[in-house]
């Protein structure tokens, strides 16, 4: 079960979404409203959600802000969990195939990555360069992008995708297509 896997990675997601639109975080008065709407309602909240307004921007400061994003986001996702419950689609798998899907997919290229690193990593000693600090560093900084890339995919996906249950297809009669003459 990733359910609280899922949840404890929404804090960092809904910060790390809305940072490139808050140009000041200590000025609410100078963010862009339609921007941080349409960047919340693209990965985090439904379509016309409008969560930021201009009372909201006069009246609250960044880190309430974010507290109340973050709020919605999870507030917002398990009602989406419990519309589906009803419709008898158990989402604890969902999220726990899109998690290793993504894990799994990503954890590959990764891998790819990481031996291309290897195989040019010996030139950097020509630049005067020790080689394996810079793997080291280059690596971690692969790995920090590969969890980060996890989160963003896995998340994303979670909050904004609907479901829709397909009923299943009867299976046609045999027709006998052999005639007796």
């Amino acid at each position: 079960n990733v359910h609280q896997d899922i949840l404890n990675l929404i804090p960092d997601f809904v910060k790390y979404t809305t940072t490139p639109v808050i140009n000041n975080e200590n000025k609410p008065e100078t963010w862009d409203i339609d921007a941080l709407n349409r960047v919340i309602e693209l990965k985090l909240l439904p379509k016309d959600t409008n969560f930021v307004t201009k009372e909201k921007v006069e009246n609250w400061d960044y880190e309430y802000f974010i507290e109340k994003l973050i709020e919605e986001t999870i507030n917002v996702y398990q009602q989406k969990i419990d519309r589906y419950k009803e419709m008898d689609i158990d989402f604890s798998e969902i999220e726990r195939m899109v998690f290793l899907k993504n894990i799994d997919t990503k954890w590959i290229d990764h891998i790819d990555s990481m031996d291309q690193l290897k195989k040019g990593i010996s030139l950097r000693g020509y630049g005067n360069v020790d080689p394996v600090i810079e793997y080291k560093k280059e690596g971690f900084e692969m790995f920090e992008d590969l969890t980060a890339s996890i989160q963003d995919d896995t998340i994303t996906l979670l909050l904004k995708a609907e479901l829709k249950k397909v009923p299943a297809m009867q299976k046609e009669e045999k027709k006998d297509f052999v005639t007796n003459q």
